[in-house]
Formats: structure tokens, sequence, C-alpha cells
């Protein structure tokens, strides 16, 4: 007499969770590396378009750099990035040439992919021989956690993470952000 076999044997239904199990630890592994990725590529897209619009305000406002002082920074922010934006704080330095301005409560025009406002913060002008690497130097935590762009006239992308070059001159500007971790996006109006 032939026997009927029907079901599954248990060594049948363990081998299909273990590989059901396997399939779901390797997507559980690989979606924070995805998510850290797509926010990248978010940040990096953010500082293109700021460029881009630095370059507009240029062009509207006689050749004047929107990132001259408080007040122009603000008006950036506003007109051309994100008119949602309330500056949260911001303070110039006049002795170093810096300018912070961190902003709350901003629109999706000016949101790090975090979900907070990003912050400027300007640095002086690069000054230099043109093509001269010169590090990124500054309160890069501070930075960090404000989620800041940093701001650089006479600068341009190149070398390595926290390197700049010498641009041509003031309408070179370059815009970075320092991920945690520290590596650095960089775009630039070259």
């Amino acid at each position: 007499m032939a026997k009927n076999k029907k079901g599954f044997t248990i060594i049948e239904v363990v081998l299909v969770l273990a590989i059901a199990g396997l399939i779901f630890l390797m997507v559980f592994v690989a979606m924070p590396a995805l998510q850290r990725q797509q926010r990248t590529i978010q940040r990096r897209n953010d500082l293109q378009r700021f460029a881009a619009q630095s370059i507009k305000y240029r062009a509207a406002n006689g050749n004047r750099n929107p990132f001259r002082d408080v007040a122009s920074v603000d008006t950036f922010i506003h007109e051309y990035i994100d008119i949602d934006c309330d500056e949260h704080s911001h303070d110039s330095h006049a002795a170093s040439g810096e300018i912070h301005a961190d902003f709350n409560h901003c629109g999706a025009g000016f949101t790090d992919p975090s979900g907070s406002a990003y912050g400027v913060n300007v640095r002086p002008a690069l000054t230099g021989n043109v093509r001269d690497v010169v590090e990124i130097r500054g309160d890069v935590d501070n930075d960090i956690a404000n989620r800041r762009i940093l701001v650089f006239a006479n600068a341009i992308c190149g070398g390595s993470d926290m390197q700049l070059m010498v641009g041509d001159g003031p309408a070179d500007t370059a815009f970075v952000y320092i991920q945690q971790g520290g590596a650095t996006l960089c775009y630039d109006t070259h």
C-alpha cells in the first residue's frame, strides 16, 4: 500500500523560517545605511540649491554678497530659501568676520533631513594663493549640533574632508556641511 505524503516535514518548515529570517536580517541591517545615504543625498541637494540661490541673489542685487552681514543673511534666507523661517539666534563677530544665524520652524525649504532647521555660519574669506589648500577650522561639534551650513567666500571645494582651496575671488563661495563623524559635503559656485 502506498503512503500519501501531505504537508511539510519539520526540516522543510525550519529551513523556510531560517531563509525568511536571514532575508529579514539583511533588510534590517541594510535599512540604516540606506537611510544615511538618503539623508546625505538630500543635504548635498540642499547645498546645491543654496549655492544656486546665492548666485541668483548676486544677480538680482548688483553682485553684492548675500552673506556680508546678519541682515543680508536673514534677507537671503527669507527671500531666496524659505519665507517661513524664524530666526532663533544670530550674532556677528567683527574681529573674526564670522556671522552665526540659526533658524527655527522653517518649512521644507530650509530643513535638514533630521527635521531641524539649518543654521548658517559665515566664516572669514579664505586668503592665500589661488588653489592653496586650507583646513576648515572652528567649533565643528557646535556646527554639527546646530546643523549649520558653513559659508566660505573666496573658496572652492577640493582636497579631502575638512579642506577647501583658495578661490579666484569673492564670487567663489564654498558651502560646507559637516556630518556626524566628520565627513563633509561641499558645493561651490565656481
